[in-house]
């Protein structure tokens, strides 16, 4: 029996080290391909933020703290001169670290955001990776109280979207503060405007349009370049058209291709066709083809520009025009409601005010959720705005306790839009069904809606 167990004993050593010093060989045989694959992917990501620079040196990071979520410091060098800086870091998200570059021009703008393999959950951590979010950087200047106001983390996917959010904070700073940039904006991206792979445009009666590229710094929009590409007297001519936003104006018409008559349709090419090209900027958008005279001879192809030129301008006008705030101007103040069991939950009622009338009515109504019944956690808090026509104009989460993921699809899409436009009353609240997979807290939101058609409903009677 003793010396079973001692052969057992001895078997199981034996096998102990050779798994060991198996496992051992492994990691050595993989150690240095692991590193050197981590190393092209920081090298490539480091290109990615600075493609201008042709050197990154490691730089020591500034002693003193203050930005624990900072890894790394490079400068981004251009034929030996500094041109800017390339910072990483890799906070922690929901399935592990983010690892995130960021450049920061010697402009003090950011030049770009690079995110390295992530370990968040498909479709939602992962969107710290994609468009609109990345977007929201675009030539913002490094500075990190920027970030916090224009930088908007993403509802439902908050453990990872905040942290990510927090790390560019941080690494802002560092330029600002640690190595003396001084933030401005840069200079705005064209950034294609998403559609799938099949063309649209000729579907809403703009079949020039080829494609639409928007120019933004940050979230805010510089103007629209389309590419167009109008039929000629043979041929289609291809140009671009760009519109300035903010002046609703052309920018500039410019020609990319034309195969049109040789001799008649090249005659674009040359110097009256430049001439020809500048009569458009600064034409006004409710009349882009004022004073614009055609080429004597080109007549034909010099229309098929302007008919180009008109559907860049009626389309921006249509469909990219930014709206109008419909709470500009507006000034709130408190309604006071007697106490009411159909209400029971609400917190504030506001009567919003413009121009001596009455255009938005705003109620905070807390309620429980899932989170308060079975977690012992926070009451829900939304807030419901109703516009003058009595119908439900916003739904926004105050507070909001719930399971992540989850939990915030009620203030999501598809769910929100069926309320949003409709009456604010008990019926409608009842034609909506709740989710299923958070039926408690779509619930919740549902009693809160409920409550705030009730409120509403209280102070248009005492109206009347």
């Amino acid at each position: 029996m003793g010396k079973d167990m001692i052969r057992l004993g001895g078997r199981l050593l034996a096998f102990t080290l050779v798994a060991a010093l198996a496992l051992t060989g492994i990691f050595l045989l993989t150690e240095g391909p692991i590193e050197q694959r981590q190393m092209e992917a920081a090298q490539a990501a480091q290109r990615a933020v600075f493609p201008e620079a042709d050197a990154f040196e490691a730089m020591p990071l500034p002693e003193g703290g203050g930005y624990p979520l900072v890894t790394g410091l490079y400068a981004a060098m251009s034929e030996g001169e500094l041109i800017g800086y390339v910072l990483s870091a890799a906070p922690m998200g929901y399935g592990g670290p983010m690892p995130i570059t960021m450049g920061v021009g010697a402009d003090g703008a950011i030049h770009g955001i690079e995110v390295g393999e992530l370990l968040e959950t498909p479709n939602w951590g992962t969107v710290v990776a994609e468009e609109p979010f990345l977007s929201q950087y675009v030539a913002l200047p490094a500075d990190p109280d920027v970030i916090d106001r224009e930088v908007d983390v993403i509802a439902g996917t908050t453990v990872s979207s905040a942290p990510f959010k927090e790390a560019t904070r941080q690494m802002a700073a560092l330029a600002r503060d640690g190595l003396g940039v001084e933030p401005n904006p840069g200079v705005p991206k064209a950034q294609e405007v998403a559609v799938d792979e099949w063309n649209p445009y000729p579907l809403l009666g703009f079949g020039d349009i080829l494609r639409i590229q928007r120019s933004a710094a940050g979230r805010e929009t510089a103007g629209y370049a389309f590419e167009l590409a109008p039929r000629g007297y043979q041929a289609p001519v291809v140009i671009r058209a760009a519109i300035d936003g903010p002046s609703g104006t052309v920018a500039m018409v410019e020609l990319i291709a034309q195969n049109d008559s040789p001799g008649w349709g090249s005659r674009l090419e040359e110097a009256e066709g430049d001439a020809f090209f500048a009569q458009f900027a600064g034409n006004p958008l409710s009349a882009p083809l004022d004073g614009v005279d055609v080429i004597s001879g080109v007549t034909v192809t010099c229309d098929a520009v302007k008919r180009g030129v008109a559907q860049a301008a009626a389309f921006y006008m249509q469909h990219l025009i930014p709206a109008a705030d419909p709470y500009e101007g507006v000034v709130f103040e408190d309604v006071e409601l007697a106490a009411s069991n159909d209400y029971r939950g609400l917190r504030s009622a506001q009567r919003g005010m413009r121009g001596g009338a009455a255009v938005v009515y705003r109620f905070v109504v807390q309620v429980a959720g899932y989170a308060a019944d079975y977690e012992e956690g926070d009451l829900i808090v939304i807030q419901v705005d109703v516009d003058a026509n009595g119908d439900y104009m916003a739904l926004v989460s105050v507070v909001n306790p719930e399971t992540a993921g989850f939990g915030n699809r009620p203030f999501e899409e598809p769910f929100m839009g069926q309320f949003i436009g409709k009456p604010a009353m008990l019926e409608t609240v009842g034609d909506v069904q709740t989710i299923s997979g958070a039926t408690v807290s779509s619930e919740a939101v549902r009693r809160g809606l409920r409550q705030a058609a009730n409120a509403y409903q209280s102070i248009i009677a005492d109206q009347e």
